[in-house]
């Protein structure tokens, strides 16, 4: 059997066998307690994150409806612009058509002027 002596060596030399590995231990169990803090502050602004991915989702909701509303504007502006092309051309048109008639009516004025003229001469000499 082993004797007194011989199991206090042992004894010993587990203890001294093991002690580094205690320190070793209790410097994971300290990075543990600083691992379980990290992660607390990060749940902490992973919720924060989701607040702010709710309101920016809530903020592109309402720049879409404002996309939306924007386009049926710009469609709308389009249509007015295609009545108001439309007009103008009826315009145009009437004004051609109104410079014709006039031009026309000028000729055939002229013509009555110069009728007129000769028609004067003639009793002009016819008188004299």
């Amino acid at each position: 059997m082993l004797e007194q002596q011989d199991l206090q060596q042992i004894r010993q030399l587990i203890s001294e066998g093991l002690a580094p590995i205690h320190e070793d231990i209790s410097v994971m169990k300290g990075d543990i307690s600083v691992m379980k803090g990290d992660i607390s502050v990060m749940k902490g602004d992973i919720s924060v994150m989701k607040g702010d991915i709710s309101v920016m989702k809530i903020d592109i909701f309402d720049i879409k409806q404002e996309i939306l509303s924007i386009k049926q504007e710009l469609i709308d502006f389009g249509k007015r612009l295609d009545r108001l092309e439309e007009k103008v051309d009826q315009i145009t048109k009437m004004e051609t058509e109104d410079v014709s008639a006039m031009s026309n009516e000028i000729a055939t004025l002229k013509q009555k002027y110069i009728e007129l003229e000769r028609q004067v001469k003639t009793l002009q000499q016819n008188h004299v």
